[in-house]
């Protein structure tokens, strides 16, 4: 019968026998009694895993575990992987790219995976030991792991500061490359998608024409960066490595390796390359720097090290508490008095007063800047008297923390320790509490700063347009934009902060980027600055929030676009402009690849408003666009007859005779009354109206002229490939 129970009979299960006993080790002795010799355990090296053993190789891992071991850095791969080639399909618009379906063997896996954990568990595995066989790194992975995770005898921790930093530059340098695959793939799709010929053409509505070039410049920028990150990380990282190896006297092939051999791998076992770790058994304890630092070593020492009765008047403690409430106290003060009293609007204040005084200004206004410049002196006095204050205190504690360490060293503790409570006693004396009143003048005095500054700070509100913003406006329209610029230099110098001028800053910075395509960034940035502060003074300027819009539309996070702001600006442009804000949503449409509804939005927007120019112009540039001869045509006559004084229109009929073949002699004619008038910046360029007038002559058979216009743009640009090649072309048919 016993015999019987022996091969028939489960044990009764220990965990209910010994419910002391570990969960793994229960489960452990229990698949060792299995009946079946499949249930029990494969090996004895499967049996050590079972029991939490420290060795994961792979040769003793038990073959049970085998299909789950380093899960976690496969898996984090693989997401990564997904991540970059979804993101690439989806910016792309790689709609019936193959990676799409691939990308859907990630669900299948996981499902698998499952199936795997699942068998190891009803084969007695504890879910500490799949843990740790998941969570092991691959044998081959160099980059930075959590520490709990790692290998027995792995040297991470032991690995000189340099040599970490080089693995961490690795990871930054993979991260890099991944990033660049989805910014290369919206790259090639705004190349291709042509986004210039999206945004609206020159005319006087908007002055946004050089924001076409922005997503592909503001991409090519990222590029450039990602790329400059790779190359450099790559020279770092091999440089980090010959540093330490050059140190240790090893040679060239080991300066590599020391930065890309696994840290549990037997290289670090070398009688060569033991040097190279830093001896776990001694930390270096880092000397303290900051007050609060210092404070809490201070307490920590002299806690142990002080004789508790021998003395019963200051301890260090206490007067390490003291300097610390002092450096707080000062720094708050400090802080209080940056905030309302900034160092450099004193020299502000001081320029202002002596151009007023130059000016013969009233003694009101003088009087008040007056007031204004003492309250600031008597901050940058306060303050620099607690700066100087802080120092000093700081410099006790510093001493009070080496007398602290000495006495923990001195041979004689007591009367070592007598010589520190009698600094301590000195440290009180110098330092005594802070009290509520010192505090209320010290917020007093803040307060007085403060209000002295808001009573003669000049007003920001809306004013009508003074002589010298209408001179820089008159320059920006005749295309002198250095003179515009001096002009607005010297109405900020002269204290104008209106928006008007903020909206003249904004429409300078976006004509001088043109032709100068590197320049588009940093001019993006100084136009979203002053629309931004032209939006924010006067909540009802048109102008500053449409342009508010096409920035922020067009220009990447990077570069400070915000959807946020976007809408926020399209929606009060909704509210005090809704026929604007509509000719927006439509153009806007265009941009976002919907010429269908950008068409029946300025449709709408003609009938609703027939002798409204900007909607006409809307209609026969996006008709243009989208090959719509007959009603572009229709349309640019309309706006014509609407905006007489816009010359940009016959550029705009040309460009429609040009591209579409029809009504070549008004083309011509239209090209002609162009390129007569003299040409000023934030004008469609001569060059390209000689070439597309070329174009135009051509359609119409006279090829001699055509010939001579061709010639004309390359004498102005020689280095344009689309003139040289129309030449070219015309040429060689000439010659056949």
């Amino acid at each position: 019968e016993l015999v019987l129970q022996h091969v028939s009979v489960p044990p009764r299960p220990l965990a209910e026998v010994a419910p002391q006993v570990p969960v793994d080790l229960a489960e452990a002795v229990m698949r060792c009694l299995a009946k079946e010799p499949a249930a029990r355990f494969a090996d004895a090296g499967a049996l050590r895993a079972a029991l939490g053993g420290a060795s994961y190789d792979d040769e003793a891992l038990a073959y049970e575990l085998a299909d789950i071991k380093h899960l976690v850095a496969y898996a984090l791969i693989a997401v990564t992987l997904a991540l970059t080639l979804i993101a690439a399909a989806v910016i792309g618009r790689w709609s019936d790219s193959p990676i799409v379906g691939g990308l859907l063997g990630l669900p299948v896996g996981g499902v698998l995976l499952g199936f795997q954990i699942r068998q190891a568990r009803s084969r007695g595995y504890g879910w500490d030991v799949i843990r740790r066989v998941a969570t092991l790194p691959p044998r081959w992975w160099i980059y930075p792991w959590p520490a709990a995770w790692r290998r027995t005898g792995d040297v991470w921790t032991r690995l000189p500061r340099s040599l970490r930093a080089a693995r961490w530059l690795a990871l930054v340098m993979t991260l890099a490359f991944l990033l660049f695959i989805p910014i290369f793939a919206h790259t090639k799709r705004l190349i291709d998608m042509d986004v210039r010929s999206l945004v609206p053409a020159v005319h006087d509505t908007y002055a946004v024409r050089v924001l076409g070039t922005l997503p592909v410049v503001g991409d090519l920028v990222f590029l450039i960066v990602i790329l400059f990150v790779i190359v450099v990380g790559n020279f770092g990282f091999s440089a980090l490595g010959a540093i330490t190896g050059r140190r240790l006297g090893l040679g060239a092939l080991d300066w590599q390796r020391l930065a890309t051999k696994p840290t549990d791998s037997p290289f670090w076992r070398d009688a060569r390359i033991r040097p190279v770790l830093i001896d776990a058994a001694a930390p270096r304890v880092a000397e303290p720097s900051t007050p609060q630092e210092l404070v809490t070593r201070i307490l920590a020492v002299a806690r142990t090290t002080t004789p508790s009765g021998a003395h019963t008047g200051a301890d260090p403690a206490g007067a390490a508490r003291r300097l610390l409430e002092t450096i707080t106290g000062v720094d708050r003060e400090l802080e209080s008095l940056a905030r309302t009293a900034p160092p450099e609007q004193l020299e502000r204040v001081e320029a202002e007063l002596v151009l007023l005084e130059h000016d013969g200004a009233d003694d009101d206004a003088l009087g008040l800047l007056r007031a204004q410049r003492d309250a600031l002196a008597r901050a940058a006095e306060r303050a620099a008297s607690l700066a100087t204050r802080r120092q000093g205190a700081l410099s006790e504690l510093e001493g009070l923390w080496r007398d602290v360490r000495r006495a923990a060293d001195a041979a004689d503790p007591r009367e070592a320790a007598a010589q520190l409570h009698a600094r301590a006693e000195a440290i009180e004396r110098a330092y005594p509490p802070r009290t509520r009143s010192a505090t209320r003048s010290t917020a007093a005095s803040a307060i007085v700063a403060l209000v002295a500054l808001l009573a003669a700070t000049p007003s920001t509100a809306a004013a009508p347009a003074t002589a010298g913003q209408r001179a820089v406006a008159a320059l920006l329209d005749r295309g002198a934009l250095d003179s515009a610029a001096r002009a607005l230099d010297a109405l900020a110098a002269a204290g104008d902060d209106s928006p008007a001028r903020w909206r003249l800053a904004g429409r300078l910075a976006l004509l001088e980027p043109t032709g100068r395509p590197i320049t588009i960034i940093p001019a993006v940035l100084r136009a979203l600055d002053a629309f931004g502060t032209a939006a924010a003074g006067d909540s009802s300027d048109v102008y500053a929030l449409e342009h508010l819009v096409w920035l922020h539309r067009l220009a990447p996070a990077t570069l400070g676009g915000r959807d946020a702001v976007r809408v926020r600006a399209l929606a009060r442009l909704e509210r005090i402009a809704p026929y604007r804000a509509a000719l927006l949503r439509a153009y806007l449409a265009s941009v976002d690849e919907s010429p269908g509804r950008a068409l029946a939005g300025l449709r709408a927007l003609v009938a609703a408003h027939p002798d409204s120019a900007p909607a006409w112009f809307g209609l026969a540039d996006i008709a243009a666009r989208e090959s719509h001869a007959d009603l572009a045509r229709m349309a640019y006559a309309r706006y014509r007859t609407l905006a007489p004084s816009d010359i940009t229109t016959d550029f705009h009929v040309g460009m429609l005779a040009a591209r579409s073949g029809v009504d070549l002699r008004e083309g011509e004619a239209s090209f002609r009354r162009y390129l007569a008038r003299p040409w000023r910046t934030g004008l469609p360029r001569h060059d390209v109206a000689w070439w597309r007038l070329g174009q135009v002559l051509e359609k119409g058979g006279r090829l001699d002229e055509a010939r001579q216009a061709y010639r004309r743009a390359l004498a102005i640009d020689p280095k344009d490939d689309d003139f040289r090649a129309s030449l070219e072309a015309l040429e060689a048919a000439t010659a056949r």
